[in-house]
């Protein structure tokens, strides 16, 4: 669980970094406004470990790239509670994109994404998002970037390990959202 924890700052610290570029852009404009990023993460609801620890990680990393650029370069974090929910995400990313934030780290699910994505996309925001992972979410050119690979590579691992383990059928159960139907399309495809 530390490694984890240990990943995930890593994870958040590299994410701000990324959006840094940006920063150097809206610094340029006004050295005294700090760079707006939005945060949509569970903080309630299903996997609220993840977002607390997500909010954690970029406070850490926003409080060093500040002490190492000697304050030139600032972060906003703007954190909304979405509780994993499709509408609470969508509702979010009106509201930062209302006090003009481009930039939002999150939502943690495919669902999230999904709903938000549309709306980002029109409004030209960059989403970095570190838990979606269905493939229908993974086109070409959009402003969606993500962490985690797509369901196809850990439908391939699980498929793998379920030939290894002789495992000749399955009867596949989910939640019906956006991951978890993309994971068990990806495993059906790959499984027959």
């Amino acid at each position: 669980m530390k490694i984890r924890a240990v990943l995930h700052v890593i994870v958040c610290g590299l994410l701000l970094a990324l959006v840094s570029f940006a920063a150097n852009v809206e610094a340029k404009q006004s050295k005294s406004q700090p760079t707006k990023i939005g945060v949509l993460v569970s903080l309630t609801g299903s996997w609220s470990t993840l977002g607390k620890n997500t909010v954690a990680a970029l406070q850490i990393a926003a409080n060093q790239i500040a002490a190492q650029t000697r304050g030139r370069q600032r972060f906003q974090l703007l954190i909304r509670d979405t509780q994993l929910d499709p509408s609470e995400a969508l509702d979010a990313i009106r509201d930062l994109n209302s006090r003009g934030v481009k930039i939002i780290i999150g939502p943690q699910s495919s669902a999230e994404v999904a709903m938000i994505k549309p709306f980002a996309d029109a409004n030209n925001i960059l989403v970095i998002s570190q838990g979606s992972t269905a493939s229908s979410l993974a086109i070409p050119n959009d402003n969606i970037f993500r962490f985690c690979p797509n369901d196809t590579r850990e439908a391939e691992a699980i498929v793998a390990l379920m030939q290894h383990d002789g495992i000749r059928a399955i009867v596949p159960l989910w939640r019906n959202d956006a991951g978890n139907n993309g994971l068990h399309d990806s495993v059906q495809i790959r499984f027959q």
